[in-house]
């Protein structure tokens, strides 16, 4: 159960960083694509990977009990890790709800309204934080020996990311915001 949750992981934040950027360039009206397909993809990875987590987490929990033994440091992370992805979920909620609800414009870009620019931009801390306290389990469980393949990774999903953050602030000040 461990190495599929791996997998969707990884799938995840592939599919993550493809769907950010394409929304980015939709925002800025350069380039369209049918995007709900894919978001719907990325949701159905995120609900799965939330039930693995959930699983899993109740199987540590158990684990802890049993041995009596509890990590203050690991606990921590283990708890920030289960707080960021609760948040994360009711976050995406709002953010798929903000856009399948939004009017959108003569080129059909949706006009975002003011809670789901909120939303959206609670939506980066939440998700830096769970990436972060994550990075060290998912490169240990992807057999990542050394820590430069490991910075690799993710300096590459950090620029693209970026580029995405980039795109879609450009899209707010070019386009603004329908309150």
């Amino acid at each position: 159960m461990r190495k599929a949750n791996l997998i969707i992981t990884h799938l995840i934040i592939i599919l993550f960083a493809v769907h950010a950027v394409l929304d980015s360039l939709a925002l800025l009206e350069i380039c369209f694509i049918i995007l709900k397909p894919l978001a719907r993809v990325l949701f159905t990875l995120v609900a799965v990977h939330a039930v693995l987590g959930f699983i899993l987490m109740w199987q540590t929990i158990a684990g802890e009990t049993h041995s009596h033994t509890f990590y203050p440091v690991q606990n921590r992370d283990f708890q920030i890790r289960r707080i960021s992805g609760i948040l994360l979920m009711i976050l995406i909620i709002i953010h798929m709800t903000g856009y399948l609800t939004a009017p959108v414009n003569e080129f059909g870009a949706p006009v975002l309204s003011l809670f789901s620019l909120i939303s959206n931009i609670l939506m980066v801390p939440v998700l830096a934080v769970h990436l972060i306290t994550n990075l060290k389990p998912l490169f240990l469980g992807s057999g990542f020996k050394n820590r430069t393949a490991a910075r690799i990774y993710a300096i590459l999903m950090s620029v693209i990311l970026l580029a995405a953050a980039a795109g879609f602030i450009c899209a707010l000040i070019i386009r603004g915001v329908n309150p």
